[in-house]
């Protein structure tokens, strides 16, 4: 009998710290999960996914600065804990320390050599670096590895080229984004900029227009499509996407 109760409270009785914080984050009550968290890590300070949970709480929050200690304690802990390094590898580049989160990215590719996440992390680390060439052979990497499952890689490439100012270079590789994934808005937004830049008024016009559509908050998008549509002489047309992206880019500084 004993043990029949101890298993009925188990199932039905006994939910640990831990699992209560990970449900209420997963339901979106990130505040609520924090205080189970916390205990989970005080009672269990071994727990990396305690760490890692209550890590990645905070960054959903935007408090990269609280996250980063829990995070970088779960990858110490467990460096092949699923996604702990990488976690961490992010919050440091939230916070602009690019070398330090390199460091938890080379960790975390020992741990998950074929992730393409991490490999793309490293790139954009790298180019927050200034270390451009090793930055495209990381990119290019993520691209052999994601194997056409996601549009990220390939906008962020693109993206790269275009802030590169390698500007026909960033054409093909967004053309190829979009064969794919043609409800990828990002994709339309770079491809867009990339055309502009190029004097293909027209071609750019109509991503960026798409670009709007999908995204009608981006402040980016309505810049770009503003300054399209004065080098095409559009200029009524382009004032208020200019007030948008004034009224979005606000906002955007606001939340941070």
């Amino acid at each position: 009998m004993v043990f029949l109760f101890i298993l009925y409270a188990a199932a039905f009785g006994q939910t640990s710290d831990y699992e209560r914080g990970v449900a209420l984050f997963e339901k979106g009550q990130l505040d609520a999960a924090i205080p189970p968290l916390m205990r989970s890590t005080e009672a269990h300070p071994q727990d990396s996914r305690s760490w890692k949970a209550l890590g990645v709480v905070y960054a959903a929050k935007g408090w990269y600065e609280l996250a980063e200690p829990p995070l970088r304690r779960a990858c110490d802990l467990d460096p092949k804990l699923e996604d702990a390094c990488y976690y961490e590898a992010r919050a440091l580049y939230a916070l602009n320390r690019f070398e330090l989160s390199l460091e938890a990215l080379v960790r975390a590719a020992l741990a998950a050599p074929k992730r393409w996440k991490i490999h793309l992390g490293m790139a954009q680390a790298l180019e927050a670096l200034a270390r451009a060439q090793e930055a495209e052979q990381e990119f290019k990497k993520t691209l052999a590895l994601a194997r056409d499952s996601d549009s990220q890689p390939g906008v962020a490439y693109g993206l790269f080229l275009v802030r590169q100012g390698r500007f026909e270079e960033a054409v093909a590789p967004l053309q190829e984004v979009l064969q794919r994934f043609p409800e990828s808005a990002d994709a339309h937004t770079h491809l867009g900029r990339a055309l502009l830049e190029r004097g293909q008024i027209e071609a750019s016009t109509a991503h960026l227009e798409r670009a709007v559509a999908m995204q009608p908050a981006s402040a980016q998008a309505h810049l770009l499509l503003a300054k399209a549509y004065v080098r095409a002489g559009r200029v009524m047309e382009a004032q208020p996407h200019f007030e948008a992206a004034a009224r979005y880019e606000q906002a955007s500084q606001a939340a941070r």
